[in-house]
């Protein structure tokens, strides 16, 4: 079946990351630092990236995105109180623990499209197989964490063809290991974070700003992923930054005597 649409990360979430309309968004590829606006319209933003058949995004779409969506939606029309100073931490309501499922759901339809190319299993099966699957939020209650967008206006949060990203917070002592959390970006200065109140602490120690979350999804993506917003500028700064360094299991170490972060 010929592919008409085809969206690994939902259009919805690259449309949030829209805040002037009409105006274009600015991708740089991270695998080899090249920035452009071609190809970044709404209908074509990440459009060819782990691209699979029509049949399987239409049950994403009818099957999963339609629900993030409402969730997302809901989250970013909150009456909040107004962030005060660099960010703000809100407690969401049980129900947004869905988005994660939702979002897990997202990334085993990709391994479910490849293993289908390599033994013909059928789109409704994968389907059927990835939503019966046991996915347990790493919270009940998640957080909603603000950054001020005055303060960060020429270093907001941006896209990533991943909407989920994880990170590992600290062992509590020598006989602990480290625990996964979860965090998902759905504006340039809005993202939701799953995990305990420790964690969301230790998390927040690490990443205040959101240019040093940017680095950290870029970095654990291995270079490998792409990254979009309408700010120019920070798009081809990142550029420059990120191709200096590189990630290992235990730390971000730079390639060279620079310091970004």
């Amino acid at each position: 079946m010929k592919t008409k649409r085809n969206h690994y990360l939902s259009r919805f979430f690259s449309n949030n990351f829209r805040t002037e309309k009409g105006k274009p968004m600015w991708l740089l590829d991270c695998t080899n630092g090249k920035v452009t606006n071609r190809g970044t319209g709404e209908d074509s933003l990440f459009m060819k990236r782990r691209i699979w058949e029509q049949s399987l995004e239409d049950l994403f779409e009818q099957k999963i995105e339609n629900n993030t969506k409402q969730l997302v939606d809901s989250v970013l029309n909150l009456p909040l109180n107004t962030v005060a100073g660099s960010f703000t931490v809100d407690r969401l309501a049980e129900k947004y623990s869905m988005l994660y499922t939702y979002q897990m759901q997202s990334i085993m339809l990709q391994l479910s499209n490849r293993d289908k190319a390599q033994s013909q299993v059928n789109d409704e099966h994968a389907v059927a197989r990835v939503l019966h699957s046991n996915m347990v939020p790493p919270c009940n209650h998640p957080f909603l964490i603000r950054f001020n967008h005055v303060l960060f206006a020429d270093k907001p949060l941006v896209l990533i063809d991943n909407a989920v990203s994880a990170y590992v917070t600290p062992p509590l002592n020598s006989n602990s290991a480290g625990s996964i959390c979860f965090f998902m970006p759905i504006s340039p200065y809005s993202l939701i974070f799953f995990g305990s109140s420790v964690q969301l602490e230790c998390f927040l120690f690490s990443k205040r700003y959101p240019h040093a979350i940017n680095i950290y999804r870029i970095l654990q993506e291995d270079k490998q992923c792409l990254v979009a917003s309408q700010n120019e500028t920070y798009i081809r700064w990142l550029a420059t930054k990120c191709k200096y360094k590189s990630f290992s299991s235990k730390a971000v170490v730079p390639k060279s005597n620079r310091n970004f972060i």
